[in-house]
């Protein structure tokens, strides 16, 4: 078994600055030139800047946009507790801003479909490059640390709370300079590829026992992705500090789910509690002789996995040799998996599901399997009836019920289109 061994690597001209709980004085903006009706965005920038003029901290603001973000914070603010959090959150301005799809001139002039026309009461800030990445806590201070272009999410929280404050958070939304926001993995159960944030970025990491909704903290990091950079809403006192960079020996890939020899989300010939993307369809197809299986698998929800297969089996014939010839045999199969509990700190994901749930049974199956991630680690343990649990290793947990679940009757059609429900859960396990 692998075992990580973490590296730092240590940055000492850092420095980090903390706003307290009171917002201090807004830093002066520079003067921005006047929007002309009906511009495009390219012409006002290349009007009044060069080419090379550095867009990061680029702000679009629209007045009629002002309305729906102050409906936004309101309905952030009214699933707060009363606090020094909602006192910061009440202290930031309602901008307009809206998000662009590029920032840089030269995109602009490239995708005209991409290039906003700007009109009367429009602002566009250009500012300084900002030079901070700026952490949101839960008790309404930010603490904001000098910008390394290798540091992740995880660095500026473990940078601002300490190695156990950061152990204790599983989530961080991140609202980069440019309005992008997303949602990133910090613990070894969830931690996947993302993006580092970039300077002016605005990161909301609560501490998993705070019990914040993933929806409000989604609303929140919206709502922070219309500000200006920290460093541009406040003067911050600053203190010297180093940045200690996180990094395992071996890296930490993103999460991977594979499809098994029946074209579920599994291992080989076993299925797992893991699900593919929401919305997506794939065909699988595959040999096990003298099994030849086609599968055609869906993901309608997050939580439900269903599919249809179709099966050649090689050694068998479809019929009396007067009827079907050299015909081999032919099966339809119709599968179901069931995510039940999502995985967390603490707890496994944990899935149930049916395999071929009708008709001549042949491959009928039932099945209960759980996972739990350390890093690039997976595992999966699970229980099954039918054809997965033919071996009968295991009595039936079932029996401690009732006796019947020890036997599992044959299938209730030799030509499918039944459901054979009374098998289920059936049998040697």
């Amino acid at each position: 078994m692998h075992h990580f061994v973490p590296v730092y690597l240590v940055v000492l001209s850092a420095s980090v600055a903390v706003a307290q709980n009171q917002p201090s004085m807004p830093r002066s903006l520079p003067i921005q030139p006047p929007v002309v009706q009906g511009e495009r965005l390219s012409h006002w920038l290349v009007r009044n800047f060069s080419l090379d003029t550095d867009t990061t901290a680029l702000h679009w603001q629209v007045p009629s946009e002002r309305a729906a973000q102050q409906r936004l914070l309101q309905a952030i603010l009214n699933q707060l507790p009363d606090g020094a959090l909602v006192k910061q959150l009440r202290s930031l301005p309602i901008t307009g801003r809206l998000t662009l799809g590029a920032t840089d001139v030269r995109a602009f002039q490239a995708n005209p479909t991409q290039d906003p026309e700007l009109n009367d009461g429009h602002q566009v800030l250009v500012l300084p490059r900002p030079g901070m990445v700026s952490v949101l806590n839960a008790d309404g201070s930010v603490c904001s640390v000098p910008h390394h272009p290798f540091a992740l999410s995880l660095d500026y929280v473990r940078h601002c709370r300490g190695v156990d404050g950061a152990e204790a958070v599983d989530w961080a939304w991140l609202a980069q300079s440019d309005g992008r926001t997303s949602r990133v993995g910090l613990a070894p159960w969830n931690v996947a590829l993302q993006d580092a944030p970039g300077p002016g970025a605005w990161i909301w990491a609560p501490q998993r026992t705070a019990d914040f909704d993933a929806a409000v903290s989604d609303n929140l990091i919206r709502f922070l992705a219309t500000q200006l950079p920290a460093e541009y809403i406040w003067i911050n006192a600053k203190s010297q500090s180093p940045l200690v960079l996180h990094m395992p020996a071996e890296p930490v890939l993103a999460a991977q789910v594979t499809a098994s020899d029946w074209g579920e989300i599994g291992l080989l010939q076993t299925p797992t509690a893991r699900m593919a993307p929401t919305g997506s369809m794939r065909f699988h197809a595959s040999q096990v002789h003298p099994y030849t299986r086609g599968t055609v698998m869906f993901q309608p929800l997050d939580w439900l996995e269903a599919g249809f297969r179709y099966t050649d089996v090689a050694n068998r014939l479809y019929g009396p040799a007067d009827f079907s010839g050299d015909q081999t045999y032919k099966d339809k199969s119709i599968d179901f998996k069931v995510r039940l509990i999502q995985e967390d700190a603490y707890w496994p994901q944990l899935a149930i599901g049916l395999r071929d749930a009708g008709g001549t049974g042949l491959f009928s199956s039932e099945y209960i399997v759980a996972n739990k991630r350390w890093g690039n680690w997976d595992a999966s343990v699970g229980l099954a009836w039918g054809n997965m649990g033919a071996r009968g290793n295991v009595r039936n947990p079932l029996s401690a019920v009732d006796d019947a679940y020890l036997v599992r009757p044959s299938a209730q059609s030799e030509f499918g289109g039944t459901a054979n429900s009374n098998s289920f859960f059936r049998g040697p396990a």
